[in-house]
Formats: structure tokens, C-alpha cells, sequence
């Protein structure tokens, strides 16, 4: 990944690759980067080699048209922000691979989600790619009435790549405006289930998950002053508890992967989980990529 390079946005010509767009602009202008339109063109004669009817279309007039279309969308964000920078690709071949291959130059890679209002589901692209890419992986759903004023929320787990997720979503609350809530949940210990017990007490700082807790949040508020910082402290698993608190935020941010104090709560499952399920729109983070850009 390149900090410096441009924030690819993955179009498939979809009802929701607007909204895709308009995310992949928001970031490229807070970053000051270039924004890149790809799509990826399968030629219909090799997708279909191996199915039982001949392929009797005109595979040449619909990559022109693959190429029109994508052109269209180029020049209209161009007129929409003449200050950004605009460019468009049509890759050839299989979608995974060939934005795959975008990512170890992009800053950032966009993909939609699809579902009711476009805001739950991605498909098998943007799963792999939320696992694979080599560079982080914005989620967009159309954002709901209102969302605007609700809180960038970060799963935190005592793990480096947590903590750099953390900076990350301090930065784009503060972009935002935003509250930033820190959440920590832990795996239930002792008789109790998932969900059964309460969140843990906040004044309780010789508990060492509170008191790393507390240490980032501190932290968090002394670089970016005027940062407002809640603290969401709890035994219960990770996936459900950031699903539900995804209901209530415009934007959550996960790390790839955690290993540290908390052991276990930001496991690749959980970051493709949350990417894959939650109510708006998610940042999965690569490891240790972030935390100079942010």
C-alpha cells in the first residue's frame, strides 16, 4: 500500500455504484489524492467457455460499452469536482485479481455493499477483497437520515493494528465532526454467556483491558483536542457487539487482525464479519499501514 497513492473506487455498474462514488470522492478530497473509477470487463467468450451454449454476442461492442460507460461516469465527477483528480480503468479479466493487483498501489480501495437500501451484504468481490487487498478497504452503504450526527465507532482489542484503527477513526471524526466511541468486548468469562452480562464497570482501572482502554482514550483526546471520546466496556462477543453498535454510528473501523493483551477479538473472521453485516459503512485496516497516514 501506498500512502500516497490514489483511493481506487471498484465499479460495477450496480444502483448503488453512485453512492460508491460519492464515498470514494469524500475520502480522495480528505486525503488530497487522486481518485481512480475501475471496472472490471470479463470478455463473455472466455467466461462462458465451459458452458453448454455457444456465447452469440458481440463480445467486442460490449467492452466498447464497458469503456463508454465508465468514461461517462469519469467525466461526470469530473465536472462535479473539478478540483480532484480523475481517472478511469477498464481491467480485463476475472474482478478479484485484477483490482487485487490495483491495491498495492492504491491508498485506499472502495467497494459497495448491496441489499435492502444498500446498506447490509457485500458480494464474493468485495468479501475477498475485504480479506486480500493490500491496502485498506472502505465498505460504503448509503448512508440514512440523520447519520451524520452519529459516532465513528473503533473495536479496539490491546493489539498495535487496534490501536492504529483507533488513530485512524479519531481522524475521520474529528473530519466529521463526530464522537468517537471506543469499543472493547471480550469473550465471556466464567458462567456467563454471550450477552449475559452486563457492561463492565468503568471506574474498575486496575482491570488491565480498562486501563489500556483508558490510556488510548487519554491519548486520543491529547492529539486532537476537542476530540469527545465515550468508552464502551463489556464481556460479550466481538461480532455481535460491534454489529449492534453499528446500528448507531455513520462509520466503523477495524483492524485485519489482533494479537496482544485482549487476545482474539479482531481475528480476520471478526473484521470480514462486521465488514460483511454491519448497518453502515466499515474501514477494514491492513496491519501497521496506517498509523503515519493518520
Amino acid at each position: 500500500m501506498h500512502t500516497d497513492g490514489p483511493v481506487v473506487v471498484a465499479i460495477d455498474g450496480s444502483e448503488h455504484s453512485g453512492q460508491t462514488i460519492a464515498w470514494g470522492v469524500d475520502v480522495a478530497r480528505s486525503r488530497g489524492a487522486a481518485l481512480v473509477l475501475a471496472h472490471a470487463y470479463r470478455d463473455p467468450r472466455e467466461a462462458t467457455r465451459w458452458g453448454w451454449y455457444p456465447v452469440v454476442l458481440d463480445a467486442e461492442l460490449l467492452e466498447a460499452e464497458a469503456v463508454t460507460a465508465v468514461r461517462e461516469l469519469r467525466d461526470k465527477v469530473r465536472a462535479n469536482h473539478p478540483d480532484l483528480a480523475v481517472d478511469a480503468r477498464v481491467l480485463h479479466g476475472p474482478a478479484v485479481p485484477a483490482l487485487q493487483e490495483l491495491t498495492d498501489e492504491a491508498c485506499v480501495l472502495v467497494v459497495g455493499a448491496r441489499g435492502v437500501h444498500g446498506r447490509t451484504g457485500i458480494g464474493p468481490v468485495g468479501d475477498h477483497l475485504v480479506t486480500h487487498a493490500r491496502c485498506p478497504v472502505l465498505v460504503a452503504r448509503t448512508p440514512g437520515p440523520g447519520d451524520d450526527a452519529l459516532p465513528v465507532v473503533v473495536g479496539v482489542d490491546g493489539s498495535a493494528a487496534s490501536f492504529d484503527a483507533a488513530h485512524v477513526a479519531a481522524r475521520e471524526a474529528r473530519s466529521r465532526g463526530a464522537v468517537l466511541r471506543l469499543v472493547h468486548a471480550r469473550h465471556p468469562r466464567g458462567p456467563f454467556r454471550a450477552g449475559g452480562r452486563p457492561a463492565t464497570d468503568l471506574r474498575d482501572r486496575e482491570d488491565p483491558a480498562q486501563a489500556a482502554a483508558w490510556r488510548l482514550a487519554e491519548e486520543l483526546v491529547a492529539s486532537r483536542p476537542g476530540l469527545a471520546v465515550e468508552l464502551v466496556l463489556c464481556e460479550d462477543d466481538p461480532v455481535p457487539t460491534l454489529l449492534a453498535e453499528s446500528h448507531e454510528a455513520q462509520l466503523v473501523v477495524v483492524g485485519s487482525r489482533g494479537l496482544g493483551v485482549f487476545r482474539g477479538m479482531l481475528l480476520g473472521s471478526v473484521s470480514r464479519e462486521v465488514a460483511a453485516d454491519a448497518s453502515c459503512s466499515v474501514v477494514v485496516l491492513r496491519d501497521g499501514t496506517e498509523r503515519a497516514a493518520s
